[in-house]
């Protein structure tokens, strides 16, 4: 299924929602995992309790919280995912939304912004793409990654994207050309 995004320019810059479209197949079976894991370990506690094994519960609560605890973030991205991204003229501000729970705000400040798109993968023949910030290096002049959006956008996303920042921050900030560069 294809991510979701809006975008729309403010006064001092660009605000844009990246919302992730899963597949409901897989919600149900990570919802079923979670469950039957949940269940499985409850039992074990359960047990160990009963026969008055308090060392064995801190283990059991500790493979609940891996083996149901990040599985549930996992689906709650899934289910309710939303990356916010704030642009304005010297920053880069973003968030991620799980429904119930919101990440703190992080902030990049950067004196040159280049935008960098970066394939990803395949669905169903239409590729998609993750945007990578960048900001240049004083002393080298070499690109720096300040920011790599976790949610997938199609190419004509990214091409409005792309316009509605140039727009919003002038192109002698949103730099017009693209800039190659490789996360090896």
């Amino acid at each position: 299924m294809e991510n979701k995004m809006t975008i729309r320019s403010l006064e001092f810059g660009v605000e844009s929602c990246f919302e992730v479209q899963s597949n409901k197949i897989g919600i149900y079976l990570l919802l079923a995992f979670i469950s039957l894991t949940f269940l499985g370990i409850s039992y074990l506690a359960l047990s160990a309790i009963d026969e008055k094994e308090f060392s064995s519960v801190l283990i059991i609560m500790i493979l609940l919280f891996f083996l149901v605890g990040l599985p549930t973030r996992y689906l709650l991205w899934n289910v309710y995912g939303k990356e916010l991204l704030v642009i304005s003229k010297r920053s880069v501000s973003w968030c991620h939304d799980y429904g119930w729970v919101r990440t703190k705000w992080k902030t990049a400040v950067f004196s040159e912004l280049i935008l960098e798109v970066l394939e990803v993968r395949k669905v169903d023949e239409v590729e998609q793409y993750s945007i990578a910030f960048l900001d240049v290096d004083k002393e080298t002049g070499l690109p720096v990654l300040i920011y790599e959006t976790s949610v997938d956008i199609s190419k004509k996303d990214y091409s409005k994207f792309k316009t509605v920042l140039q727009a919003a921050l002038n192109p002698d900030v949103a730099t017009p050309y693209e800039f190659t560069f490789s996360l090896n």
